[in-house]
């Protein structure tokens, strides 16, 4: 994720308008229901320089979002033709789209555009209690292996985060409330704030501030260093409204209509699996209630 909003921070300008729409539900007849969604992404890249500038294969990629027991989601539309599917460095579904040049001249533009139906199915809620937690040791060794290494930003081997994640979690097994605590203490001393680039867990500890992603990258590797898996999932969610920003020095313009961008952490919590943890997006304190 840095590397890719580095790479866009160096165009002149980049405008990305994404509308996403609520359709008139599947089933209109029986609780609950099915939902379908249509989101609209916008790309328009423009050289507002002096000097040719060449795209590249990434530049002109699209993202797939992935399909689960409780969410399909299918590209409607595209404005260029899909030569290639592949996933990125995390595994993600990725597409790559023939564009018609790839040599932008100073004042030339290109937009790219592309509509997903997004169907989301009911699904069961797991009823989630301290007492029913598992400990430390019902955490399998390959989780282990895969999910609590020191890799990307999830900075397992500073020594600060070590210290603070150890003094929060001090002799407790139960991994429930150790995930608990570490809610607690990010919702207690880190504030919402959101920059140009993500941070690294260190310095949003540093800062007391950080947003969505940053506080779940906060999170995950304060579970990492203990033992608990766990990893960041990005995504959109359906928020009524218009949003519009200009960052990265006036070279990203953002136009958001009715959805917005989110980042939250995927912990392992035996016996349920993988949870998603939301440390943002509610307004509820982290309880051990």
């Amino acid at each position: 994720m840095t590397t890719e909003k580095a790479r866009l921070a160096a165009l002149l300008l980049q405008v990305l308008i994404t509308t996403a729409m609520l359709s008139t539900p599947t089933a209109n007849t029986q609780k609950p229901k099915i939902v379908q969604f249509t989101l609209q992404n916008k790309l328009t890249y423009i050289n507002d320089g002096s000097h040719v500038w060449n795209l590249t294969k990434e530049d002109a990629s699209i993202s797939l979002f992935l399909n689960n027991s409780w969410q399909t989601v299918a590209v409607e539309d595209v404005s260029h033709q899909i030569i290639e599917v592949d996933v990125d460095e995390d595994g993600n579904p990725i597409a790559y789209l023939n564009i018609e040049k790839w040599t932008l001249a100073p004042g030339e533009n290109i937009t790219i555009q592309v509509s997903y139906e997004i169907t989301s199915m009911p699904r069961t809620l797991p009823e989630i209690t301290l007492e029913a937690s598992g400990t430390l040791k019902d955490i399998p060794e390959r989780l282990k292996e895969e999910f609590c290494e020191d890799e990307g930003c999830w900075l397992t081997k500073n020594q600060t985060l070590r210290e603070l994640a150890q003094n929060l979690t001090g002799s407790e097994e139960n991994v429930l409330a150790i995930v608990c605590n570490f809610v607690s203490w990010i919702n207690e001393n880190i504030d919402y704030k959101s920059f140009d680039t993500p941070l690294y867990p260190n310095e949003t500890y540093q800062l007391r501030q950080g947003d969505c992603d940053d506080q779940a990258n906060l999170l995950i590797t304060l579970c990492r260093i203990v033992g608990i898996p766990a990893y960041l999932q990005v995504g959109c969610v359906y928020v009524m409204g218009i949003s519009e920003e200009t960052t990265w020095s006036g070279h990203l313009e953002l136009l958001e209509v009715n959805v917005g961008w989110h980042g939250w952490a995927t912990v392992y919590i035996p016996p349920w699996g993988w949870l998603p943890v939301d440390l943002t997006y509610s307004d509820f304190p982290a309880t051990q209630n």
